[in-house]
């Protein structure tokens, strides 16, 4: 029934000088096809911040603070939103294998030769984290806080300058 059908449309439609296949002369036509592939992109500044000097906590019950407000800022240079996540080293001052190095902790766990570092409401760790304050959008910039816990009385590194660093990580 089905073959009947479409053989009387096909002679239907050449009765009429209408063709169901392509014309003799036909003509074709491309289109050249390309994608730029989309890349994790993040900027930031300054990329240096120094914390005022502060004194050892007293105890890990009464820590002693040194808050960098706005410290830096973290700019999404992509065309596509980016979750961000963050993570911080040990501090040292830079002596070397016989130099002082505190441990980085979490803030409920600072004591001698263990400081801890937040961002913004993040405690930081030597892992990478999301951070709290959710993804970058894309071209913008955000302002980031820094809080840093001392270690306690009795921690090596009085009087010197001790370095850590934060590193952000930008993904798709």
């Amino acid at each position: 029934m089905m073959r009947v059908l479409l053989c009387i449309v096909v002679a239907g439609l050449s009765a009429f000088g209408i063709s169901v296949l392509p014309a003799a002369g036909a003509d074709t036509g491309s289109v050249n096809l390309s994608i730029a592939v989309a890349s994790p992109c993040i900027l930031i500044a300054p990329d240096n911040v120094a914390f005022d000097p502060v004194t050892f906590s007293p105890t890990e019950f009464s820590p002693t603070k040194s808050l960098a407000r706005h410290s830096h800022q973290v700019q999404n240079c992509s065309q596509k939103s980016e979750p961000l996540f963050a993570k911080a080293t040990d501090a040292t001052d830079g002596s070397g294998s016989t130099g002082t190095t505190w441990l980085l902790v979490h803030p409920q766990t600072i004591g001698v030769d263990r400081y801890a570092l937040q961002l913004e409401s993040l405690p930081l760790s030597k892992t990478d984290q999301a951070v709290a304050s959710g993804p970058l959008l894309a071209g913008e910039a955000r302002p980031f806080d820094l809080t840093l816990w001392m270690p306690t009385v009795g921690s090596s590194g009085s009087g010197r300058t001790m370095s850590m660093s934060l590193t952000y990580t930008a993904t798709f």
